[in-house]
Parts: structure tokens; sequence; C-alpha cells
């Protein structure tokens, strides 16, 4: 399976109190286009980890947060 990133977003994510009770606030770090992720460190580390998650079955929006694999929340 080959990926295709044309963008990347992170985001700093602040979890205030536990369980049901969590308050989650977020908050927009920074985004890469394809030129940006082609030159960054980050490729290497990414395309590493893509190539663990195809090979092992995992959960789109795990409700745990204990999963061994999350995939995360993807907009297209």
């Amino acid at each position: 399976m080959e990926f295709e990133i044309r963008y990347i977003s992170f985001y700093v994510i602040q979890v205030d109190g536990k369980d049901e009770q969590a308050n989650k606030q977020y908050k927009h770090f920074q985004t890469l286009d394809t030129e940006e992720f082609e030159t960054s460190e980050l490729k290497d580390f990414l395309d590493g980890e893509l190539k663990k998650i195809v090979k092992r079955k995992a959960e789109r929006h795990p409700k745990s947060e204990q999963v061994p694999t999350k995939i995360g929340r993807f907009i297209t």
C-alpha cells in the first residue's frame, strides 16, 4: 500500500480531567504541504510508522486509549 501525503496537520491536545469527565481542547500547531513534508525529518519516521500500521489490523476510531495502534481521524 502506498500513501500520498498532500497536507499533514499537527494539533496540540490538552486534556483536563479523567475518563468521561475529561474536557479536551485542541489548538492547531503546524501544517506541512507535500514539499515541506518530503524534506522534513518527520518523513522517515512516519514512513516507518505507516508501514507498521499497514501490516497489522488497527481500529479506525478506537474507544480505548490503550489500543496498540491508533490511526486517528482523517478528513478527506
